[in-house]
């Protein structure tokens, strides 16, 4: 590849970079938005678990236990909403799309396998969370299952997240296969002229028969 189609080639895959982070950045602006759709997301699921009373979601909060005297409302803040997740993992989406010689569709399709993993993730944590509630109550339930246990499965959550995502980029193969293909793309870039070429020993001749 030419200097000139290596320079095109660069330059157009800052458009899907671009295009990633600013979904980051949007999450963020947006992120009232993004607990209510969680909201919504969880609430089924919430009622499935419970089965105590109705459960309906208004805004970012979820209610559940309607009808009865327990009834409580979980609402999603800024700390817990998937956004403090999916925009970085949406960056280093965009810096690998940016920056790697790993085809855009791929970039696309990881960080798409992503996303939904992160959000799947933070609505089964949040069903969780209301499920221990309504089991254990507000002291123990909620306080072990949000901080402590909703904690670690984020946090294993994400890891998923990234494996899956690598596998995708590398299409199956080796993950170390992505870092040495990088390596190569750059030493290629600065191999100097004739590097590589098969050059005669002196005091070598060329005759046969010796």
């Amino acid at each position: 590849m030419s200097e000139v189609a290596a320079a095109r080639s660069s330059r157009a895959r800052l458009v899907p970079a671009g295009l990633l982070a600013a979904l980051a950045v949007l999450l963020v602006v947006e992120n009232e938005a993004v607990r209510a759709f969680e909201a919504r997301c969880a609430g089924p699921l919430v009622g499935m678990l419970t089965r105590t009373g109705a459960s309906r979601a208004v805004g970012d909060v979820v209610f559940f236990g309607l009808g009865t005297k327990d009834a409580l409302g979980l609402k999603i803040t800024t700390g817990c909403t998937t956004v403090v997740l999916l925009a970085p993992f949406l960056l280093i989406m965009a810096a690998i799309a940016a920056r790697s010689p790993v085809p855009v569709a791929r970039v696309a399709a990881a960080a798409t396998a992503g996303s939904a993993m992160l959000v799947a993730v933070n609505v089964i944590r949040l069903t969780g969370i209301a499920w221990a509630t309504s089991v254990w109550g507000l002291a123990h339930g909620f306080e072990i299952s949000h901080f402590l246990v909703g904690s670690i499965f984020a946090i294993l959550g994400f890891a998923a997240a990234l494996v899956v995502s690598v596998r995708l980029l590398v299409g199956g193969a080796d993950p170390r296969g992505l870092y040495q293909r990088v390596g190569r793309a750059g030493r290629g870039r600065h191999r100097g002229p004739g590097r590589g070429l098969n050059r005669p020993r002196p005091g070598r001749s060329g005759s046969a028969g010796r």
